[in-house]
C-alpha cells in the first residue's frame, strides 16, 4: 500500500543481487532500467493523466520528498526551550519502542514531535523534513545532525556487508543502508527509528541467529566438481 516503500525494498532486493550474483550484473541492471521506466509510466498513468497532482511535478515531488515547504513548518510550531527538547528526544525514542503498551504499561499521553508538527500546521498526511526535526531538537546550526548520522549508519550498513558471509545478514545490512539514506529525503528520523525497531532489528536477530553461510554453498559444489 506505499509506493515509495516498495520502491525501497526493490532497491535493496537489486543491490543484494548484484552483491551476491556479480556475475548477473549486466542483467540485473538491464531489468532495472526496464523496471524504472516501467515504474514512471505506471506513476504518469496513475497521477498525471487522471489529474491527480494537476499536471504539476513539483507538487508530485513534493508528496515523496518533503522540501523547502515542508522546512518552512517548523518555524509555526510553540516556542521550546532546551529541557523541551531533550524531553521531546526521549518521547520520541520511546515512541519507537514496539509492544511499549504491553511491556511498559504505556497508555498513551505522550506526543510525538511528527505529530507537533502536523497540529502546529493544521495539516496531515505530510512528512516532517528529517532536517526540520533535527533543527528542532538541536538548532539551526546544528540542523544536519540527524542526516549525518543516518548517513553514518548506511555507510556502516554497506561496509559491514564485506564482513560477513552470512547472505541473510548481508541482505537485512543492505536493507538498512538503504532505508537509512533514502529516510534522509524521503522519511524523516522518527520514522527510520521506527522502521528500525519494529522491522529491522527483527530482521537482524533472525540473522545472528541463521548459521548459513555463502561459503557453505560454494564448498558443496567444489565437492561435487
Amino acid at each position: 500500500d506505499s509506493n515509495a516503500y516498495v520502491v525501497i525494498l526493490c532497491t535493496a532486493l537489486t543491490i543484494y543481487t548484484l552483491v551476491l550474483f556479480p556475475q548477473y550484473a549486466k542483467k540485473t541492471l538491464i531489468i532495472l532500467c526496464c523496471g524504472i521506466v516501467l515504474l514512471l509510466s505506471l506513476f504518469w498513468i496513475n497521477r498525471f493523466s487522471q489529474d491527480h497532482y494537476g499536471e504539476s511535478v513539483s507538487i508530485f515531488l513534493q508528496a515523496y520528498l518533503p522540501s523547502v515547504a515542508n522546512l518552512s513548518g517548523i518555524f509555526n510550531m510553540p516556542p521550546h526551550g532546551i529541557a523541551d527538547n531533550f524531553s521531546q528526544i526521549f518521547i520520541d525514542l520511546y515512541a519507537a519502542i514496539p509492544f511499549r503498551s504491553f511491556l511498559l504499561g504505556y497508555d498513551g499521553g505522550l506526543t510525538d514531535v511528527v505529530t507537533l508538527w502536523n497540529y502546529s500546521n493544521n495539516i496531515s498526511g505530510q512528512i516532517m523534513p528529517t532536517c526540520a526535526q533535527s533543527t528542532y531538537y538541536f538548532g539551526f546550526i546544528l540542523s544536519p545532525l540527524l542526516s549525518c548520522l543516518m548517513l553514518a549508519i548506511s555507510n556502516k550498513a554497506m561496509n559491514g556487508i564485506k564482513k560477513h558471509t552470512n547472505p541473510v545478514m548481508i541482505a537485512t545490512l543492505i536493507f538498512l543502508a538503504v532505508y537509512a539514506s533514502i529516510s534522509i529525503l524521503c522519511y524523516n528520523f522518527y520514522i527510520f527509528s521506527k522502521g528500525f525497531t519494529q522491522r529491522i532489528l527483527f530482521m537482524l536477530l533472525f540473522a545472528i541467529l541463521c548459521s548459513y553461510s555463502i561459503k557453505d554453498n560454494q564448498g558443496t559444489k567444489n565437492a561435487k566438481k
